[in-house]
């Protein structure tokens, strides 16, 4: 397990908002800013996958996982 990692967490996504004030800085640039929400997602790479617990989480299942996240990242992940 890694050092200070909750025992009772399998894993975690992360959010980017640096890279979401990017995005909303865009739109300022643009003249486009407002009226709007700018959402972290996986297509604008604003959110990703953490790490896994290993200790609690197979490498299949961990692959598996992320075979759904490319789906949902690429638009083809089954409605």
């Amino acid at each position: 397990m890694a050092l200070g990692q909750n025992p009772c967490l399998i894993g975690s996504v992360v959010t980017d908002n640096a890279g979401m004030l990017k995005l909303a800085m865009q739109d300022v640039e643009a003249g486009t800013f407002g009226g709007k929400t700018i959402y972290g997602s996986f297509d604008n790479q604003c959110l990703t996958v953490g790490t896994f617990n290993d200790d609690l989480v197979s490498a299949d299942v961990q692959t598996s996982y992320m075979e759904y996240i490319n789906q949902m990242a690429a638009g083809t992940f089954p409605g």
